[in-house]
């Protein structure tokens, strides 16, 4: 899950310039339904990215931790002015762009990323607003747009070419204990 946020940072800070990281599996097996499966992947990732001018990151992936450090898939931001959290700087609701829509919404607009914070995704409008994963339909009717109209969407694929970049130095970093410059850019 960690590629929302990592998407999202980079998406707001530019391009990251390198990560260091660690990276291991802490639960070794997990139980579904009736079976144990042995765990093949890393389950407990921590990241470090340089956005150069002292500009760092500090990125988690982990399934083996019980403590939340963030609302959802935002991220916190903390700065020399202070932390931007969810939707609150410095504890208080900050206005944007479409605020007035998502605060009409059932959740009255206050989950980050979910609610009515959705109600303002491109193409999400009347019975639209119904349906669960608004996201994914937003997602996928920017395609359409593309396709039929020429529209293009704020998500490139150069922007996802950088974040699969940033976890796949990630796991190599890791694996070396090097830091990892970062090639790709977008």
């Amino acid at each position: 899950m960690t590629v929302y946020a990592l998407h999202g940072m980079t998406g707001i800070f530019g391009p990251a310039r390198a990560v260091t990281a660690l990276s291991g599996v802490r639960i070794p097996e997990r139980r579904f339904v009736e079976r144990v499966i042995p765990t093949e992947a890393d389950d407990n990732t921590l990241l470090l990215l340089d956005f150069g001018s002292g500009l760092f990151a500090k990125v988690y992936g982990t399934a083996a931790g019980a403590v939340k450090h963030s609302l959802d898939f935002s991220g916190t931001y903390f700065g020399t002015q202070g932390k931007i959290e969810g939707l609150k700087l410095n504890g208080e609701y900050f206005d944007y762009p479409g605020r007035e829509i998502a605060v009409t919404a059932p959740d009255g607009g206050t989950q980050p990323g979910f609610g009515g914070n959705e109600w303002i995704l491109p193409n999400v409008e009347g019975v639209h607003r119904t349906i669960g994963e608004q996201h994914v339909f937003a997602d996928l009717m920017q395609l359409v747009d593309w396709v039929r109209e020429g529209k293009r969407s704020v998500a490139t694929a150069e922007h996802a070419r950088h974040v699969v970049e940033i976890i796949e130095a990630a796991y190599k970093s890791a694996a070396t204990g090097q830091r990892q410059t970062l090639q790709t850019s977008f």
